[in-house]
């Protein structure tokens, strides 16, 4: 499946963007076809997938305009799938569309739409909650059973069903290790205050004290005479483009003297020619 324009739109686009697909005339009339898209946010194996797309009466085309749901920005994979009244599945390549970015985008100020669409793991989703609904039921039984028996084992302690005959004395066990030493136990109260002493002689003259704490900065002096003009540095390494947003190209000039264009290889190139020496960007 080949585009004629790979460009799907900006995100928060809703319906504007319309594909229109016509399936090749080998392909038999009994066919029904949906869209499969797979978003950038979608892992892999997750996707979204169409009603049954209406045949358009004077084209023979099957329109389907893209909801805002799908148009997130980055690439857009999207597959036609067909499925016969016998149940015969066919498939065509991924097509890989661009989804340009918009300006203080927001889901919150602005939901996502998705009319058109039926989200393909939502079955996926619900079979695991019918599994952990189950799982639980299971566990709620075999705990119910679990204290059925600690009940009746109970009962057969109470009731001495496990006490057998006392045995004969069995001989004197060593003497064993002495045990850890217990915690220490809580402080007495304080008993009553004795009496007053006589003041006792005056003792020697002790040493002289630590340095106290610094003192507080003065005011800052005047600015002193503007220093010499240091040498100029060593000449820079020239800059490299890496890597370019979608929508985005870049211009730079190598050792030659020549202008360089850079843009990703998935876009078509600006509209960009140079015109009695001058650089034309044309606007269409």
């Amino acid at each position: 499946m080949i585009p004629d324009n790979s460009y799907a739109g900006c995100e928060m686009d809703n319906l504007v963007t319309q594909l229109s697909i016509t399936v090749p005339t080998t392909w038999e009339d009994t066919y029904h076809y949906r869209l499969r898209f797979r978003t950038p946010r979608q892992r892999l194996g997750e996707a979204y997938i169409s009603d049954v797309l209406e045949q358009d009466s004077g084209t023979g085309a099957y329109i389907f305009p893209l909801p805002s749901g799908v148009l997130i920005a980055g690439i857009l994979r999207v597959q036609i799938e067909g499925v016969s009244e016998s149940n015969e599945v066919i498939h065509t390549a991924v097509m890989s569309l661009t989804v340009g970015k918009s300006i203080g985008s927001s889901a919150e100020a602005m939901p996502p739409n998705y009319s058109g669409l039926i989200d393909e793991i939502m079955d996926e989703m619900q079979d695991s909650f019918d599994d952990l609904v189950s799982s639980a039921d299971r566990a709620e039984d075999a705990a119910e059973r679990a204290e059925d028996i600690a009940d009746t084992v109970q009962e057969k302690l109470d009731n001495g069903d496990f006490i057998g005959p006392q045995g004969p004395k069995g001989d004197k066990g060593d003497k064993g290790d002495t045990g850890a030493q217990g915690p220490k136990g809580d402080t007495g109260a304080t008993g009553p205050q004795g009496q007053k002493g006589d003041t006792g002689p005056q003792g020697p003259q002790g040493e002289t004290g630590p340095q106290g704490p610094k003192g507080d900065t003065g005011d800052t002096g005047p600015q002193g005479p503007k220093g010499d003009k240091g040498d100029q540095g060593d000449e820079g390494n020239p800059g490299v483009i890496t890597e370019l947003s979608p929508g985005l190209f870049g211009l730079s000039v190598n050792e030659e003297g020549h202008l360089i264009l850079t843009h990703n290889d998935n876009e078509p190139a600006p509209p960009l020619s140079i015109q009695d020496g001058n650089l034309i960007y044309t606007i269409s």
